[in-house]
């Protein structure tokens, strides 16, 4: 998904939909998965800029911390 979204783009794949999808997976209990989304999360704040954290209001702190981090 991070690779789809670099190639093609925020204005193919929606990053408030992405944001939605993945901010469940940085609680996984495998570190891969949470290092996938974290990278995930860092792409479309790469095309979006800032929007992505109004979209990233709503989760806990800690996965606020770990995407800052």
């Amino acid at each position: 998904m991070t690779e789809c979204l670099r190639v093609f783009g925020a204005k193919v794949i929606k990053p408030s939909v992405v944001v939605k999808l993945v901010l469940p997976l940085l609680d996984n209990r495998d570190k891969q998965i949470r290092d996938e989304s974290k990278l995930l999360l860092i792409e479309a704040h790469r095309w979006v800029g800032n929007v992505i954290n109004h979209l990233i209001e709503g989760c806990k702190q800690v996965q606020v911390l770990y995407y800052i981090v």
